[in-house]
């Protein structure tokens, strides 16, 4: 089951990687295990937000870095 989750976080990488808005961006999103849901999530390499399963970022101004 763990499996099939990563591989479907996987293709949703895959999705943010090759989207044309994305294609300048050389660097791949990063997936991380999270314990407490059980799952993948996929998180933007630029802004560090979370990315949905069409393949975009949640964070509309994306460019911009989060801080905490």
């Amino acid at each position: 089951m763990k499996i099939f989750k990563y591989l479907k976080s996987l293709i949703i990488a895959l999705k943010y990687r090759f989207c044309i808005e994305e294609i300048l961006c050389a660097r791949f999103p990063n997936i991380v295990f999270i314990k407490g849901i059980k799952g993948y999530i996929v998180f933007c390499p630029r802004c560090g937000e979370y990315v949905c399963d069409d393949g975009t970022c949640s964070n509309p101004f994306c460019p911009e870095r989060i801080e905490n």
